[in-house]
Order: structure tokens, then sequence, then C-alpha cells
């Protein structure tokens, strides 16, 4: 936990560069995204057939889609030009996190809003990341922890869809915890010049 505020706290001295307002900076460069939250996790939306319906199938890094409604969009490198396959929302795509995050991005084509959100309460609102098109970026780094967003398309109603999902690596549970310890200690030791 320390090592995010760390690195948002050295991220929040670039936010003369960046859209910032309540603690939250706006990124809509992912190459300045990625310096500024170091390590993230992708969701791809690639290995299921069309259409699929996506709910919990990335539950073991955290994260559900809890609308029930997003589908797997298939195989369209016009609309999806990172990998080809992409998710499309059926009206706002609803993310809930189980464990509280700090950052959150999205390639997508069109237009997106990010709504955060704690304990059920929105906090922030982001501004209109895209201006049309395909390839945008858009990407949120918080001081204050989300368990929830709402990623929607603009005008209010449309059909948000994206092409890949990034947010914080989920905290690993405290037995793989216990395993990295002990491979650590039992890791060889490399000797130094004498």
């Amino acid at each position: 936990m320390r090592g995010r505020r760390i690195r948002l706290i050295a991220a929040l001295g670039l936010c003369v560069c960046y859209e910032t307002r309540a603690g939250v900076l706006e990124f809509h460069d992912k190459g300045a995204w990625i310096n500024a939250v170091v390590s993230f996790t992708t969701i791809g939306f690639d290995g299921f057939p069309s259409g699929t319906i996506v709910t919990d199938q990335w539950v073991d890094l955290g994260v559900v889609f809890a609308d029930g409604n997003d589908t797997t969009g298939g195989f369209d490198p016009l609309t999806f030009p990172e990998d080809g396959w992409g998710l499309d929302g059926n009206g706002n795509i609803v993310l809930e996190f189980a464990e509280p995050m700090a950052w959150i991005a999205s390639d997508f084509p069109g237009r997106l809003r990010i709504e955060l959100y704690s304990d059920g309460k929105l906090f922030y609102t982001s501004g209109i990341f895209g201006i049309g098109g395909i390839g945008n970026f858009g990407g949120l780094a918080s001081d204050q922890l989300f368990d929830m967003a709402v990623l929607m398309d603009v005008p209010a109603g449309s059909q948000a869809e994206i092409d890949h999902l990034h947010f914080d690596p989920p905290i690993p549970a405290p037995g793989a915890i216990r395993v990295l310890a002990i491979a650590l200690v039992r890791w060889p030791r490399r000797r130094g010049p004498n």
C-alpha cells in the first residue's frame, strides 16, 4: 500500500501536464499513465467466443463485471486494434473489485467517461476521454482508493466498448505471500567478489 502512495505522490508532481481534480490524475497518454503507476494487470477479452457474457471470468484477478450484460466482441481489428478482441458493454460497464484500487485505465474506441466509487458512493467522475474513432486511451490514478468503477460512453446511454482494461495488480493472498517469503529465504545467495 505504501508503494502505491509513493508512486502516486511522484505522479502528482507531474500534474502540471495532466488534468487533476479531487486527488485524481487523468491521463490521455498511455505511456505517461504506465510511467506513473508502474505495475498493473491487463485484461484483453480474448480466449472466449464472440458474444460470451462476461461476469466472473477474471475473479482470480480481483474483478467482477457486475451488470451481467457485457459480452466479448468478435475478432474486429478495426474496432479493437490492440489484439482484435474487446468488450461490448451493452450500456455501461460496471466493475467491482475485491480489493481497493488506486488506478484504472482502458484502451477504447469512441469516447469514454469513468466514475469511481468507494463503499457504494460516487466520489469522482472523469472528463471525457477520446474524440471518437479507434485507438484512444484514458486512465486515472487516484489518491482515494475505490472498489467499484463504471465505464460509460458519452452521451449517457450509449454503448460503452473497451479494447483492453488495465488496473492495479491483485494483492497476493496471505498463503501466496507465505510461499513467496519461504522461497526468498531458501533462494541461493550469490557471493560477491572476495
